[in-house]
Order: structure tokens, then C-alpha cells, then sequence
């Protein structure tokens, strides 16, 4: 009787031993779902995260957000209701890559922290408005080359122009030299002939005298 007591006591404490850590593991609190999830890339950007655990958490619970810059965020608000954590933003979180890094206190007193990554994706209308933006420099810079193309056709029409110019100068200067001593030509043989005709009415008057 004495060794089955003995037994029976031995079972039972060895059964307590065995449930009491699963108790109190059980007992210490757990993410157990988050908006964004952990991993998660969204479409659009958010201005709240919340944290949902497996047991009821106490106020002082906090939550930082960090970018991919390393720079920390702060929640504007931070909302505790039971198991649920609601953090916050006055801003919507522009795209890239975060880490909410929480800390809270759990239903039996226990601190816990841990954290979850998510990231936002570009949106499609400043995708958009990227591309419009390079198009429309393109195209300017396209407009510029023409401009300058035309502005060089330009410049070489009036060369060639003024150079055509020259030419009819220069050929024109030799046949304005040959007109002139022609004139000068001309002009000398009217003068000979006054000349000799003044001196043949003189000749002749001077005879009839005689």
C-alpha cells in the first residue's frame, strides 16, 4: 500500500513538472496577426499598422517604424483595445521598405519585442507620371537638335549666299573697269575730232581773208 502511494505521487508530481512549462509558455503572449502581414508588398500606401496577439496587452505597449533609410518613424497615435494594437500615422508611408519594431507588455508582465517587415510598391500613376516626365524631355531634347539642325542649314545658306554675292561682285568689277576706259576712249576721240573740226574752220576762214 506504502509503494503504491509512493508511485501515485511520483506520477503525479512528474505530470505536474511536465505541464507546468507548457502553461506558462502558453501563457506569455504572441503575435498572432498584422496588417500589413509580415512580408507583405501593398499596392497603395497605409497610414496605420495594426498588431493583433494572443493575449490581452497592457498600456506602455509601443511601436517604431524604421524605412530602408534607417530613418525612424513615429505613430501619431498609438490605440490599445485588449489584444489589439492600432499605431497610427498623420501621413500616408510613401513607397518603399519598412520594419515595425514592436515592443508590448504582455497579460502575465512579461516585456516582449520583436518586429515584422513589409514594403510598399510605386504607385502606378507616378510610374506613369516618370515616364510622361522623361518623354516630354526627350521630345524637348529632340526639338532642341532640330532647332540647332535648322539654325546650321541656316547659317550655311546665308555663306553659301554671301559667298554667291562676292562672286557676282568680283566678276562684275572687271567688266565695269572695261566699260569705263571705254568711255574714256570715246570721249577722247570726240574731243581729237572738236578739236581738228575747230581747227579746219579756222584754217578755212583764215584762207578766205587771204
Amino acid at each position: 500500500m506504502h509503494s503504491t502511494r509512493k508511485l501515485l505521487f511520483t506520477l503525479v508530481a512528474i505530470l505536474i513538472f511536465t505541464l507546468l512549462p507548457v502553461h506558462i509558455a502558453s501563457a506569455h503572449t504572441t503575435l498572432e496577426e498584422s496588417t500589413p502581414a509580415a512580408g507583405e508588398e501593398l499596392d497603395e500606401p497605409i497610414d496605420q499598422i495594426t498588431l493583433s496577439f494572443s493575449t490581452v496587452i497592457e498600456e506602455g505597449s509601443t511601436l517604431i517604424l524604421e524605412n530602408q533609410a534607417g530613418d525612424q518613424l513615429e505613430p501619431s497615435s498609438i490605440e490599445i483595445t485588449e489584444d489589439i494594437m492600432e499605431a497610427s500615422f498623420d501621413e500616408p508611408l510613401e513607397a518603399g521598405e519598412y520594419q515595425a519594431n514592436w515592443q508590448i507588455i504582455g497579460a502575465d508582465g512579461h516585456v516582449m519585442e520583436s518586429s515584422i517587415s513589409f514594403s510598399i510598391a510605386e504607385a502606378e500613376g507616378n510610374t506613369a507620371e516618370n515616364t510622361e516626365d522623361v518623354t516630354e524631355e526627350n521630345n524637348a531634347a529632340s526639338d532642341q537638335e532640330e532647332n540647332q539642325e535648322n539654325a546650321s542649314e541656316e547659317l550655311g545658306e546665308e555663306s553659301a549666299t554671301e559667298g554667291d554675292s562676292q562672286t557676282n561682285e568680283e566678276n562684275t568689277s572687271p567688266q565695269t573697269s572695261e566699260e569705263s576706259g571705254m568711255s574714256g576712249l570715246t570721249i577722247g576721240i570726240i574731243v581729237l575730232l572738236l578739236i581738228a573740226g575747230a581747227g579746219l574752220v579756222a584754217w578755212m576762214v583764215f584762207s578766205k581773208r587771204k
